[in-house]
């Protein structure tokens, strides 16, 4: 009899434990509370710019009399009722390793009076962007409101 009691509360011991710890976890979790917020999932027409009136300047110096130090040009909302642009990123060759944005001030946006065209104007002389006969440049532009 005794054998068998003793084996019974080498039973009984580790269930109780895992009940007790169970019970202890359960109201734990119970007490945590999330505070009420919002998601949600939406979609929408990205219409995106028309890029017009590029200009380049040069630095006319005599060690790199062909090196881009300015770019100038004209955003205009693709769609009619599209809203004015206030942040441009601007880069050479698809090398976006080397970018001039407004994020970094390199980049001043104008707006143009009665229209939600910008002028924008890029300071890119950090990107080391050579002209010339045979150099030849894309300008990638990107741009959002």
């Amino acid at each position: 009899m005794r054998l068998m009691h003793s084996k019974l509360g080498r039973l009984i011991a580790p269930v109780a434990l895992t009940v007790a710890l169970g019970g202890s976890a359960y109201a734990f979790m119970a007490s945590n509370t999330v505070d009420e917020s919002s998601a949600g999932v939406g979609s929408g027409t990205i219409t995106g710019y028309t890029v017009s009136n590029v200009q380049y300047t040069l630095s006319g110096t005599a060690n790199n009399p062909s090196q881009i130090t300015n770019v100038s040009f004209t955003l205009s909302p693709a769609d009619s009722g599209g809203s004015a642009a206030d942040s441009v990123a601007v880069w050479f060759d698809g090398n976006t390793a080397n970018v001039a944005s407004t994020a970094n001030s390199e980049c001043t946006i104008t707006q143009v009076s009665n229209s939600s065209n910008v002028n924008v104007s890029c300071n890119v002389s950090s990107l080391n962007q050579q002209a010339g006969p045979n150099a030849a440049i894309q300008l990638d532009v990107a741009a959002a409101h």
